[in-house]
């Protein structure tokens, strides 16, 4: 009988053949090879389960992230940025900054420096990296002569400062799991001078799950356990290669159940000019603009001010731990209702049902994610709630970059080998 680790040699051997032959689609050719410095360096493969809350792994029983949490450098919950929406938060996870910091401000918003808009369902774009601000880890590691790749994350398939990962796939949510999971597994299979050390995976089905059915429902569970499935395979196979590859789990955010009797509604004037409405639900920013500029903002202000449960903030006003006034893209007005109390726009039909995020991350737990950790440079050990813009220089100790960061946060003591170039090589050749 063939062995799992023969099995999953063979697999990834084939992938590896088809990806070196254009048959897997999308994924860009290597722009360079691994410095011989770095051809021992650890690796890293940063996995996010978007939408995971931090208590889903016991609520849903995920066999392998309860494993991962018993065994290795876990922490009790991951504070997103604000607001806690999906593309602030992943690529504040590989820039280490601050969404007034990155640029990424929502996930919509509107530029009044420069009069333009972005959204995550407008491709050109999501894919112009003018928006993108920070540097990524794969980024950060081509400059520095470390080969990198992305299964898809925020920003990975724009060209930011001219840049992408070596190897990636532009977005697609219907290529199945266990084909990414297949693909990371071939990208460790690389020859070494080619072989990423720093590689991105991304699950969605437990957000979308979360959103449709509430971070309670049986969905969410069916979507866990087929993610947790996932995980295994990918633990498996990294266990099966002669390699010091470090595997980090993440999530964006966490999840709130919103109903139908916890709705605000706007006023009408919000959907009228001068106004420009991004967003809704569980956080959204006002824009105005003219000659009236600051009657208008001041106008809506006080409007808006007397709708209960709802925090309205000029854009000076935005608490300071939130990071969030520094930008051009910031709203002039920035509304945070409280959870679990959802935004609609006075003429929305929109049925309020599910799950929903967006929240204050600093005062809502339910808007937590998880960090789970585990491989040979990383300490086991349990933390409490950390920040997910600690875990940009933990990768990069790691990996061994350089990084104009602070080295010295929380996560980054918990390394256990720091980084030193061995005097005989391991892995494949």
């Amino acid at each position: 009988m063939m062995t799992l680790s023969r099995c999953l040699r063979l697999i990834c051997l084939y992938s590896c053949i088809l990806a070196q032959f254009g048959v897997i689609s999308s994924c860009a050719r290597p722009q360079v090879k691994n410095l011989e410095k770095f051809q021992q360096a650890p690796y890293v493969v940063l996995v996010s389960i978007d939408g995971f809350r931090h208590d889903y792994a016991s609520l849903h029983s995920s066999k392998e992230l309860l494993d991962m949490q018993a065994r290795g450098l876990a922490a009790k919950s991951l504070r997103p940025v604000f607001p806690s929406k999906t593309f602030p938060n992943h690529y504040s996870i590989i820039t280490g900054r601050y969404a007034e910091d990155h640029g990424i401000v929502s996930n919509e918003f509107y530029d009044k420096a420069n009069g333009e808009s972005y959204s995550i369902s407008d491709r050109h774009s999501v894919m112009d990296g003018k928006w993108y601000l920070g540097e990524p880890v794969w980024i950060l590691a081509q400059k520095q002569g470390m080969s990198s790749a992305s299964y898809y994350w925020v920003g990975s398939d724009a060209k930011i400062q001219g840049l992408s990962p070596n190897y990636y796939f532009s977005y697609d949510s219907k290529v199945e799991n266990a084909k990414r999971v297949n693909q990371v597994l071939a990208w460790l299979q690389l020859p070494i001078e080619k072989r990423p050390h720093f590689i991105t995976l991304y699950f969605s089905i437990v957000d979308s799950a979360g959103h449709d059915a509430g971070p309670n429902s049986q969905q969410v569970k069916n979507a866990i356990q087929a993610v947790d499935e996932e995980i295994a395979r990918l633990r498996q196979g990294i266990k099966s290669f002669a390699l010091p590859v470090n595997l980090i789990v993440v999530s964006d955010h966490g999840m709130q159940d919103i109903d139908a009797d916890h709705v605000i509604r706007l006023p009408e004037l919000v959907d009228q000019r001068p106004y420009l409405l991004s967003g809704q639900g569980s956080f959204a920013m006002l824009y105005a603009s003219g000659e009236q500029e600051k009657k208008d903002i001041e106008r809506a202000y006080v409007e808006l001010k007397k709708i209960k449960h709802l925090n309205v903030w000029k854009k000076n006003e935005v608490p300071a731990h939130f990071h969030f006034k520094n930008s051009s893209r910031i709203g002039d007005l920035v509304l945070s209702p409280e959870a679990p109390y959802y935004m609609l726009t006075h003429s929305s039909k929109k049925i309020v049902h599910g799950g929903s995020h967006g929240f204050d991350p600093y005062k809502y737990k339910s808007m937590h994610g998880i960090f789970f950790a585990e491989g040979p440079n990383i300490k086991p050990s349990h933390l409490g709630t950390i920040d997910n813009i600690e875990i940009y220089p933990f990768i990069c100790n790691i990996l061994g970059l350089k990084t104009n960061q602070p080295d010295g946060s929380l996560l980054s003591k918990q390394i256990l080998l720091p980084f030193v170039i061995p005097g005989k090589a391991q892995g494949l050749p």
